[in-house]
């Protein structure tokens, strides 16, 4: 693979990087110049003070007169168990929207007696298994040749185990002790990171500027990345994103600046994003006022208007983006889930995200009040927000009252299905009792029997066409208790927004 190269003068070093992933070959790093208040996204080589270790246990990975002894024990001689890190919380080699991943850990030490313990027992299951079989019977000497290979594979994935934990382990370390000592220098300001799970990094760049970072990486569908700006105080926040964690039974809704792809390329253009914006708050203050409040607000108040005007249009616009290639800003990326959900219910899932996002709005009229001495014109964009949510209450309420009107039909369609399968099961209980008796026969004469409802149903074709009929309307009850979760879900959801819009918006009864 060719690699990109990237050179960089910083404090009169020069950093080489040959760029592959991010936090396995450089680290992103936000940088105040020397003798200067501007700040630089520099791209700083990790330190590969393993790299010789990492050659050493690759070679003896390959080496069939190395045993896992030898990986353990080159390992441990440069990179000790007691004083070394136990773990870390560290995704790579992982996807940032991969499900379900742990720290890394310190590879596991294995004893000797415990080494020879499992040989021997995975030898013997394999020595009965393979003299019992057909193969054995015919060619003896090739089969005792396939279990000398099943045995030397199965040494060999000591070796495999091992080096894998440690050559991870060592990415990680590399990683840790270059940050470690980016972090003593006062100028690096903020440095790109691979925590999994819910992580806030606060990080000062000036008396007037703070950036966080907020990050769950790790957790599918549920992962995400922000950067959020705070302003001599106060929180730049104009966009919001309801993240729904579909296995826990729970959602965030969390307020942003920048809304990147849970993705490591993401970090080059976060960090970028905060050098920029760092920059022009500090050449021009009145001018940064104006383009990071006044033009933040009004982006976020005309996708409000859109949403407002024509929600299946904007709605359907959100859809058609392909979230792989979404790295900057949005209002909220549509979940898989909720796509299918518009293809079965558009009218709902329209009206849904619309008095989501519209009344989300609202949980941040107390950070925009916080701008006014900054930006008084943000006074009209509270009113805006208001009006907008006070104008939707009555569509959001009437399509709340739609759905429950039509989840009260659908409830007594399956009322009328459940009464009519408890009538038709009341119609075959003398069928049933006798195939009852038949298995118990059967059990005693011969428990192989495993036909015995099919020759019966054979016998009695009205018995089988009632059992048909009653695993069909089964089915459709189980189609349309689905369809009524569904439903209620929305209602539910509007409900959330109704009562959102009538705390906030006090003049609402």
């Amino acid at each position: 693979m060719t690699h990109k190269m990237f050179q960089f003068l910083i404090t009169n070093e020069l950093y080489i990087v040959m760029s592959k992933y991010i936090n396995n070959d450089y680290i992103g790093v936000v940088r105040q110049k020397l003798n200067d208040k501007f700040l630089d996204y520099v791209q700083v080589y990790i330190n590969k003070r393993f790299s010789e270790l990492s050659s050493i246990l690759d070679d003896m990975k390959e080496n069939d007169n190395r045993n896992v002894f030898d990986l353990q024990t080159a390992f441990t001689r440069i990179i000790p168990q007691n004083g070394s890190p136990k773990y870390f919380n560290f995704c790579l080699p992982r996807s940032y929207k991969s499900s379900y991943i742990g720290a890394i850990y310190y590879p596991e030490i294995l004893k000797y007696d415990e080494y020879q313990k499992q040989i021997k027992e995975y030898r013997e299951i394999q020595e009965k298994s393979v003299k019992s079989s057909f193969e054995y019977m015919c060619d003896p000497e090739g089969a005792m040749r396939d279990l000398k290979n099943r045995v030397h594979n199965f040494i060999h994935n000591f070796k495999i185990k091992f080096h894998d934990a440690a050559i991870k382990y060592i990415n990680a370390y590399q990683y840790y002790l270059t940050l470690e000592n980016l972090q003593r220098e006062n100028i690096n300001k903020m440095f790109s990171s691979e925590n999994i799970g819910w992580t806030v990094y606060n990080y000062p760049i000036n008396k007037d500027l703070t950036f966080t970072v907020r990050s769950n990486f790790g957790y599918g569908s549920s992962s995400y990345f922000y950067v959020n700006l705070k302003y001599k105080g106060i929180d730049i926040l104009p966009y919001s994103d309801v993240v729904k964690y579909y296995y826990a039974n729970m959602q965030d809704f969390v307020r942003y600046t920048r809304l990147y792809e849970p993705d490591r390329s993401s970090w080059d253009i976060a960090l970028s994003f905060v050098v920029d914006t760092s920059n022009e708050a500090i050449a021009n203050k009145e001018e940064f006022i104006k383009k990071w409040i006044m033009n933040e607000v009004e982006e976020m108040v005309s996708g409000l208007n859109r949403l407002e005007t024509n929600p299946t249009a904007y709605y359907k616009s959100i859809i058609d983006i392909k979230r792989e290639k979404q790295n900057l800003i949005c209002f909220r990326n549509v979940l898989p889930e909720e796509i299918n959900e518009y293809k079965v219910y558009p009218n709902e899932s329209v009206v849904a995200y619309q008095a989501e996002k519209i009344s989300g709005a609202l949980l941040l009229l107390e950070k925009l009040s916080k701008l006014t001495t900054i930006y008084p014109d943000v006074t009209k964009t509270i009113v805006r927000i208001k009006d907008m949510n006070q104008g939707l209450l009555p569509k959001f309420r009437s399509t709340k009252k739609e759905i429950e009107i039509e989840l009260e039909k659908r409830r007594e369609v399956v009322n009328k299905l459940e009464k009519e399968v408890e009538q038709l099961n009341e119609s075959i209980k003398p069928h049933e009792e006798a195939i009852k008796k038949l298995f118990e026969i059967a059990k005693k004469e011969n428990p192989a029997t495993f036909d015995i409802r099919r020759n019966y149903e054979s016998k009695n074709p009205d018995y089988a066409m009632t059992k048909k009929k009653i695993d069909d309307i089964r089915r459709n009850i189980d189609e349309k208790k689905m369809d009524i979760r569904k439903r209620n879900n929305f209602a539910n959801r509007l409900s959330e927004c109704i009562n959102r819009i009538v705390q906030y918006v006090t003049n609402v009864a």
